[in-house]
């Protein structure tokens, strides 16, 4: 069940961030650039996404010694793995949250408003 776990979060994760970014074009369809950058991190997403779920399948082999250690194995190095999965996603995360600041510090609102959208920003980054 751990394994499996393992496999469904990274995809799970991908996916949310995805949807997201899907999102932010539809909502902030107006620049170029926007729409550059957000199809740019939805292909980083994905593909990182998928890259990490081989590492975390495949990290026994044969495959059965993830859950019984008795049989003669070979196991990668997990905590490799783990760092560079989280620094690579908080770096994707830093920039989701960071993609609409621009867009959102232009509208036609009060400062007030203004700070209150970008504080419901950050708060969903939590």
């Amino acid at each position: 069940m751990l394994l499996s776990a393992q496999v469904l979060f990274k995809l799970i994760m991908g996916l949310a961030k995805v949807s997201i970014l899907a999102l932010y074009l539809r909502v902030f369809a107006a620049s170029k650039y926007f729409r550059w950058a957000c199809i740019s991190l939805i292909i980083v997403t994905s593909v990182t996404s998928v890259a990490f779920i081989f590492p975390t399948l495949f990290q026994c082999l044969p495959l059965q010694a993830f859950w019984d250690r008795s049989i003669p194995h070979q196991c990668m190095n997990d905590l490799g793995v783990w760092l560079s999965h989280a620094l690579i996603n908080l770096v994707i995360d830093i920039l989701i949250l960071a993609l609409p600041v621009y867009h959102v510090s232009r509208l036609r609102l009060q400062l007030r408003d203004k700070l209150a959208l970008i504080f419901v920003f950050v708060l969903g980054g939590l």
